[in-house]
């Protein structure tokens, strides 16, 4: 690193870390960004929890560690932090967390090397990337498709809404009723069924099972509002 050091030149650099202890800083930091995204992924619920998020807590500790390392006591290099930042904070549209933790990663990696500190840059550099790799390994959660509404009219008022479950259960296992209604006067029975979570996709399918069926005189499927 010296000899890096010598070509960047060594005027007004500060006293910097050996690459050991670097690595093991961000190592350590690495780690309790770990346990942030462990406790922010354990108090919210699936439906509350917020894609890539947990990705970006775990990669934005040690990348915080890397900027504060590189800074150190330059008090230059920290407002030309503050004014990089807010540049990029208004004048690039980022719509995914995750990609907003790879513009502080170049932010870090480049002022890191204007700095002088190559040992920062480049252990940085490689830790971090290598935790970001990483982190496509943890599972995803799919995403998740809006609750839908199954609305059946059956005639003669059968009660017994097993063959109906029958029918489509494959389709959609968590079939709920949520409410019926019988209309004595025609004799029909109008099941309104919950289908949590349901794709879409499906719902051809679903209805083409459930017209042609002989008792079943009307069949609609819609989200849930």
């Amino acid at each position: 690193m010296k000899q890096l050091r010598d070509w960047l030149g060594a005027g007004g650099v500060a006293d910097t870390a050996s690459i050991p202890e670097i690595a093991a800083r961000l190592a350590l930091a690495s780690a309790l960004g770990g346990i942030v995204a462990l406790v922010y992924t354990l108090s919210r619920r699936p439906r509350q929890r917020m894609d890539g998020l947990a990705q970006t807590l775990l990669l934005l500790c040690p990348l915080i560690a890397m900027v504060t390392m590189a800074v150190g006591q330059n008090v230059a290099a920290a407002f030309t932090l503050v004014g990089t930042l807010a540049i990029v904070r208004f004048r690039t549209a980022v719509r995914d967390t995750r990609d907003t933790v790879f513009v502080i990663f170049s932010v870090a990696a480049g002022l890191a090397i204007g700095a002088l500190n190559p040992e920062v840059a480049l252990t940085g550099t490689v830790l971090v990337g290598a935790l970001a790799l990483l982190s496509r390994l943890a599972p995803r959660r799919e995403p998740r498709h809006p609750d839908c509404e199954l609305v059946v009219t059956i005639t003669p008022p059968d009660p017994d809404l097993s063959e109906l479950r029958r029918l489509v259960g494959d389709l959609c296992p968590r079939l709920r009723v949520a409410r019926s209604e019988l209309d004595r006067r025609s004799q029909r029975l109008t099941v309104t069924f919950v289908l949590p979570e349901f794709d879409p996709g499906l719902g051809p399918a679903v209805l083409d099972r459930l017209l042609p069926h002989p008792e079943i005189v009307g069949a609609t499927l819609a989200p849930r509002r």
